[in-house]
């Protein structure tokens, strides 16, 4: 069936026409399932809808999901199994935890942060810009040029938790120039498209932007140690990675609690490779009884 808009003024009777007309085609088809797909705090009451409606009192074979349920539908039927991220609960209370510590920093948002629904707009406002891409320092430049002093006590807050939500950074022994090959849309690694993370600089902020099209995948470094750390305390870890040409720093696309640092000794498909695996960059190569020890070391910085 090809896409349908159901079109007409308010009260005209496009949801019953929905209803009567999902009800219909799951009589006529038994064999098959159909999907009703409705914003997730709406399944009960469609539920109820259809069972009402139905001549038989029932859904059968009508499944009514709402998008956060058609996402797990999705991940069952490819066997994918999504890993633990952190959720809209724990971002919020990583949000909350950070203005209780700078509670008296804060010039505006101290007497609002128990406001109820407060934490989930500035949570909103944070994910917007992550989204779009917008770098701290820009909001710095917006809020250097407030004339209103309100408003920019209130970006200055915000400025505030932002910078201690993430307060990580990777850092480089050594001044670098590097620019990380992108991902083509079936997961090769595209050498000739690629976008600039370093430039003569040593320390990358980490946010979660930074991972939304994948891995950083760094093949031209100097450096062979690199540190996560924290921007105030300097906890984290050391890498020394001497016996490998690559180094992969990741985390999951949706927001996830964690950076990974990866030595890499070579990489995924590249989509100028053929498919000779003896031609793969990064290969290597040992006659009969012959092996070869890579390893690196990290040590916990505290």
């Amino acid at each position: 069936m090809a896409l349908q808009f159901i079109l007409g003024s308010a009260r005209s009777g496009k949801t019953d026409f929905i209803y009567d007309q999902m009800i219909k085609d799951s009589m006529e088809h038994e064999d098959e399932e159909f999907f009703f797909i409705v914003p997730d705090q709406s399944t009960l009451n469609a539920q109820k809808q259809l069972v009402t409606r139905h001549p038989r009192h029932g859904t059968f074979n009508i499944d009514v999901v709402g998008f956060f349920r058609l996402t797990y539908r999705v991940f069952e039927e490819l066997s994918y199994i999504p890993k633990d991220l952190l959720e809209d609960e724990g971002k919020s209370m990583v949000i909350r935890k950070i203005m209780e510590q700078h509670k008296e920093e804060l010039k505006v948002f101290a007497s609002s942060m128990k406001k109820q629904g407060f934490i989930d707009e500035l949570k909103s406002f944070f994910a917007e810009v992550y989204q779009y891409d917008v770098s701290m320092e820009d909001l710095k430049k917006i809020t250097d040029g407030m004339k209103e002093e309100g408003l920019r006590s209130k970006m200055e807050d915000i400025l505030l938790v932002m910078e201690n939500f993430e307060d990580y950074i990777v850092e480089f022994e050594q001044p670098e120039t590097a620019a990380c090959a992108q991902l083509t849309d079936d997961g090769l690694i595209n050498n000739n498209d690629r976008i600039p993370v370093l430039d003569h600089e040593t320390v990358i902020p980490v946010k979660h932007s930074l991972f939304y099209k994948d891995a950083l995948i760094f093949d031209q470094l100097k450096s062979r140690t690199v540190v996560l750390k924290h921007k105030e305390s300097g906890h984290g870890i050391l890498v020394t990675f001497h016996d490998f040409d690559y180094l992969g720093v990741w985390s999951s696309a949706n927001d996830g609690p964690f950076v990974a640092l990866e030595p890499w000794s070579g990489t995924s498909t590249c989509s100028d490779e053929d498919d000779v695996f003896e031609h793969k960059r990064g290969v290597r190569l040992l006659e009969p009884g012959e092996h070869e020890t890579l390893s690196f070391m990290i040590e916990i910085l505290i």
